[in-house]
């Protein structure tokens, strides 16, 4: 009984801090932090349950936004906004 008791608490401990991490974007964090081909360049608050991502995947960068129930592709961002050039 004792052991039930115990794995249905882990199991109850594991699922809140799931949820916990995907409201708090502690998945992009820990994303953000490995070597790969897919990171987070940028993220920026569009209000309490919205964030625009700037993702560079490979060698290209793309403009994201996302919300709790969809992501939306809104732009690839071409040499022309690199971060390199200076804004006029």
């Amino acid at each position: 009984m004792w052991r039930m008791v115990a794995s249905l608490v882990a199991v109850g401990v594991l699922a809140a801090a799931a949820v916990w991490m995907s409201r708090r974007n502690m998945l992009q964090r820990l994303a953000g932090g490995r070597k790969g081909s897919l990171s987070v360049l940028e993220a920026s608050r569009l209000g309490s349950r919205a964030m625009m991502y700037l993702v560079k995947a490979g060698k290209k960068k793309y403009l994201l936004a996302a919300s709790r129930e969809q992501v939306t592709f809104l732009a690839e961002v071409t040499e022309a906004y690199d971060d390199e050039q200076q804004p006029v």
